[in-house]
């Protein structure tokens, strides 16, 4: 079923990637990935929370990532901290 899945991303005001071949993973629609989506965000939230991670401001809360349902966007305010 993934033997050949394609992917690409997309950036915000950028565009999107150039195609590349996806290997790992498995797909949105996969009846596994919440369950799997669900034990990775404990352990990247709790991994977020002890050691240093980019944040941002929001009011008084201070956010490193925003998480919904099966989808997690991680904030920094440089592609540089991004990237750390």
């Amino acid at each position: 079923m993934y033997g050949s899945t394609k992917a690409v991303v997309r950036v915000f005001g950028k565009g999107v990637s150039r195609i590349f071949e996806q290997t790992r993973g498995v797909k949105r629609e996969s009846a596994l990935s919440p369950r799997l989506f669900g034990i990775f965000v404990n352990d990247i939230v709790e991994f977020l929370e002890k050691r240093w991670a980019p944040t941002v401001k929001l009011g008084n809360r201070t956010i490193s990532a925003l998480l919904f349902a099966d989808t997690m966007a991680l904030i920094a305010k440089t592609a540089r901290e991004l990237q750390i």
